[in-house]
């Protein structure tokens, strides 16, 4: 399982949400569907995998839960279009990011500020059960969710989703894939997305800086690729080192996707950043929340 449910804040974490904490505790999650306990796992800086959560070999979903559906779901989903005028769309799916800012109590056996929180006020509500479309969504404190639901669900991008700062209002307005072969400005804000490349990053105090597999080309050949900094002098250790290992282990997954022969699986990195005002070639991210690393096949329906 990709997420679960942090049972004492009522919000739904991605595992590699785990990479943040200095101490995970195993009794706080469970299945988002039934509520059953799950376990997270390879959330460790030696595991050369992501994180999950695992129900554990002994135990099982309760009979009413749809998330082992869920999968069958994605794979019909990359077939076909899942929204039907009568249901609408067949589960919750994330409708809206809020990042609010964190004023909760914290366990005091973590030592960072990114820690399991206790009590929070402004956590995101679970996903309420319902046939209605509108019921269905939820509400998200970073872009993951969104990302993975634009990739999972491409017949059914007109699904409505609302992000700070950007104009559209669906989920194929918000997203905006860089040229390939072109150096552009691109005027309207996004959340920009590109297969990135497999060189190491530049590894600063102030910054770290990937290179995209796009921009300006000569021939298939690419000359001038755009830069993603990230821009974290001021951000916990925590943080600048959740968004290292996420590079990092999506930069070897890409790898053996393509050792193995799975060529369209790249590591698409997405951003809900800024161009630069002076560097075209250049975009900002400020907020750890603001970046994630998918690695995965982008599916195009011709309509």
């Amino acid at each position: 399982m990709e997420s679960a449910l942090n049972r004492i804040t009522g919000e739904v974490v991605d595992a590699e949400q785990l990479w943040l904490l200095d101490l995970v505790d195993k009794d706080s999650y469970v299945c988002r569907g039934c509520g059953v306990k799950v376990l997270p796992a390879s959330f460790r800086p030696t595991n050369l995998v992501r994180p999950y959560f695992t129900i554990g070999s002994s135990g099982v979903h309760l009979p009413e839960c749809d998330v082992d559906g869920e999968q069958r779901l994605i794979q019909q989903a990359r077939q076909e279009r899942v929204s039907t005028p009568r249901v609408g769309f067949p589960a919750p799916y994330p409708s809206r990011l809020v990042l609010k800012e964190r004023r909760e109590v914290v366990d005091g056996s973590a030592a960072n500020d990114d820690a399991v929180p206790r009590g929070r006020s402004d956590a995101p509500e679970s996903p309420p059960r319902s046939a209605s479309t509108a019921q269905r969504k939820r509400v998200v404190a970073t872009i993951r969710q969104i990302c993975r639901t634009f990739i999972n669900f491409p017949y059914d991008r007109d699904l409505e989703l609302s992000v700070p700062g950007v104009e559209a209002d669906k989920y194929y307005g918000v997203f905006k894939k860089l040229k390939w072969d072109e150096l552009r400005r691109y005027p309207e804000p996004k959340i920009f997305y590109a297969a990135m490349r497999w060189g190491k990053p530049i590894d600063e105090a102030t910054h770290m800086e990937i290179v995209v597999d796009a921009g300006q080309r000569e021939g298939s050949k690419l000359v001038v690729g755009h830069r993603v900094r990230i821009e974290w002098a001021d951000w916990s250790e925590a943080r600048k080192t959740y968004v290292r290992r996420e590079l990092e282990v999506a930069r070897e997954e890409a790898k053996r996707a393509f050792e193995a022969g799975q060529k369209q699986k790249k590591a698409f990195v997405f951003i809900l950043g800024t161009q630069d005002a002076v560097d075209p070639v250049l975009f900002r991210v400020l907020d750890h929340r603001l970046i994630c690393c998918i690695v995965d096949e982008i599916i195009y329906p011709k309509f």
